[in-house]
């Protein structure tokens, strides 16, 4: 678990065990569409003022389960055929990518104080 976290950047494979790669990947997974879920569903905002993300996230499934699911089955499939765990040559895989670079913009440091003020309103 202390080798899992990777902040913003890329997710690599290569570092550490199979199963602090796995953790990296569920930690990404998971907070990239829970973001989504609280930026978008939550607070409310529309996400068709971000049409890039707005589009890919659609590529993903009408929800968070259905997002989530999609990555682990993706991730699943390609971590077979590697043989090692591994989420970042597949299809979903680079789209996932996108989302969590665009998310970065939506729901980073600069928009925390404009989203904090939202969250208590709510």
């Amino acid at each position: 678990m202390l080798e899992h976290s990777r902040g913003q950047g890329e997710m690599h494979r290569g570092r550490g065990s199979h199963e602090s790669v796995a953790v990296m990947y569920a930690d990404k997974i998971g907070y990239v569409w829970a973001d989504v879920n609280d930026v978008f569903v939550r607070l409310g905002v529309n996400i068709h003022s971000y049409p890039e993300l707005a589009e890919l996230v659609g590529l993903f499934g009408p929800n968070q389960r259905s997002r989530v699911r999609k990555c682990v089955e993706a991730l699943c499939l390609e971590s077979a055929e590697a043989g090692t765990v591994v989420f970042e040559s597949s299809e979903v895989a680079r789209n996932f990518q996108r989302v969590k670079r665009l998310m970065h913009t939506v729901y980073g440091p600069q928009n925390f104080n404009d989203f904090a003020l939202l969250e208590r309103a709510y």
